[in-house]
């Protein structure tokens, strides 16, 4: 069977508050209980937060960077997230 891709895109580090962190942990969290594949752009603030609530419930996820980014954004990218 077929597993939903649920994809999760906010702010990044610089401009994102706790409320948000908080809230993006909790939808990555629901997403892996779902059994859905949690999709992301692979940057810091709400996209690492959701996929720390993936990662700490033990489910897939897929961060996506784009191998159009430059090197230097590629670098941003968060160590909570595997490509």
């Amino acid at each position: 069977m077929r597993k939903f891709q649920i994809a999760v895109i906010g702010y990044n580090t610089d401009r994102c508050t706790e409320q948000a962190k908080n809230i993006a942990y909790e939808v990555g969290k629901e997403v892996a209980r779902a059994g859905a594949v949690l999709v992301c752009g692979g940057l810091g603030g709400v996209m690492e937060s959701a996929c720390k609530g993936a990662r700490e419930n033990k489910r897939n996820f897929l961060s996506r960077m784009d191998s159009a980014m430059s090197s230097s954004v590629q670098e941003l990218g968060s160590p909570e997230i595997s490509s």
